[in-house]
């Protein structure tokens, strides 16, 4: 049936539109436009807070308006796995006209360990972790069950981080995950986003969390969690040494890797497990922030099976062991990544201190980038001193990439 069977034409309503010939057409109804133009009508008037108006006009314009308010209330949702929350997903879940429009799943939020699983009767096995096979985990999977179009998972939490036993009824954020990727293998999802970003303070590091372990994280790999993944990004002082490791080899559609730290040992020992990884993809984006003690074949060696596909390069806040290893870095960058249209290069350090040095890059912005052959002169290079002993921070978006990166090359110096 069509939708304009079971709706009546505005009294004395006339609505102009402009038809494929360029001449205007007059029409009864807004129902009676282009559906790309009612849909466009619909999510402004929703935007604007006149859903519930639309909503009484007619069968039509409250399926439109109904879909397009949830898509914006329900897009992301949030939940810690506790009773309260669960109730509220699992009301989600059973809402036909909601649950499709659930696309993004955020685990945590500014919340402590404490606050996961609270008010729920956990069973838990000999060594006090979360039991799989219980009735509370069944009941979390039939509820992702529900969200078919769930395939961007994001754990955020920024609160503090405690040692010792939780609160009764409640676990570490690393059973939550162990549960959450095991439950998602189960169901045969593929996750397509995966984001972990952790700021939190306290003595309990990532790579101590139970229930997140080498094992559930090969073994969801394993089962093909990871085959479809396209971003993966990790940003967190204390990281896991392995979880990254893990899912970059069995991520072989990988097109967009940040990993962000804040230097310590765990970021250092995390890139060592990555760096002995075989790449099974090739990346578009590069993002490497906060990563400490380098060695530049290992490094080159980690992104030289991209030369060909990476578009976005940034390499911020690190620190090489061998002396002159940016510049040799910068050079055959330069040479061999011929795909590059934006970089970003900040504050690169080399050697120890207090013998480091960092890249600069004397008299850069006095030298424009110029193209001979086509005859184009592009604006410089942004370049700037950082606060301390940084370096500076010189990046490039747009046409004429290759000839900026030589242009950093030749420009390129080594400074106490």
């Amino acid at each position: 049936m069509s939708h304009k069977a079971d709706t009546k034409p505005l009294p004395n309503a006339k609505v102009t539109s402009n038809n494929s010939t360029g001449k205007s057409v007059s029409v009864k109804s807004i129902i009676d436009l282009p559906t790309e133009i009612i849909d466009q009508i619909v999510a402004l008037a929703v935007n604007e807070g006149q859903g519930p108006t639309l909503r009484l006009t007619c069968k039509y314009l409250n399926e439109i308006s109904t879909r397009h308010w949830a898509r914006v209330a329900f897009g992301d949702w949030t939940t810690d796995f506790s009773a309260q929350s669960l109730n509220t997903l699992e009301q989600i879940a059973n809402h036909k006209q909601l649950a499709p429009h659930v696309k993004r799943l955020y685990i945590g939020g500014n919340i402590t360990d404490h606050d996961l699983g609270k008010h729920i009767a956990w069973e838990q096995d000999a060594q006090g972790h979360v039991k799989f096979q219980q009735p509370a985990v069944q009941r979390i999977k039939r509820i992702l069950q529900k969200f078919e179009n769930v395939r961007d998972i994001q754990i955020n939490q920024r609160g503090a981080v405690f040692t010792g036993a939780g609160l009764p009824g409640a676990f570490w954020l690393g059973e939550a995950l162990g549960i959450l990727f095991r439950t998602l293998a189960d169901l045969k999802r593929e996750v397509d986003v995966l984001g972990l970003a952790r700021r939190a303070y306290g003595t309990r590091p990532w790579q101590d969390l139970p229930g997140l372990t080498a094992t559930v994280l090969e073994e969801v790999g394993a089962r093909g969690l990871w085959s479809h993944l396209r971003v993966f990004s990790l940003r967190s002082s204390e990281p896991p040494w392995t979880m990254p490791a893990k899912v970059c080899e069995h991520a072989p559609r990988l097109r967009e890797l940040e990993l962000s730290f804040n230097g310590g040992p765990s970021g250092q020992l995390l890139m060592n497990r990555l760096f002995g990884v075989r790449i099974p993809f090739q990346l578009e984006v590069l993002n490497l922030r906060g990563v400490p003690a380098v060695h530049d074949d290992q490094l080159m060696a980690f992104l030289a099976p991209h030369a060909r596909t990476l578009r976005d390069l940034n390499l911020t806040d690190m620190r090489s062991e061998e002396n002159r290893s940016w510049v040799r870095i910068l050079q055959r960058i330069a040479r061999e990544f011929s795909a590059l249209q934006a970089f970003k290069f900040a504050s690169l350090a080399e050697g120890l201190p207090p013998d480091s040095r960092v890249v600069r890059f004397p008299g850069l912005a006095a030298n424009p980038v110029v193209d001979a052959v086509r005859g184009l002169q592009f604006d410089l290079v942004h370049s700037c001193r950082l606060h301390g002993p940084g370096g500076d921070s010189v990046e490039w978006s747009g046409e004429g990439a290759d000839l900026a990166l030589q242009k950093l090359v030749d420009f390129a110096v080594l400074d106490f």
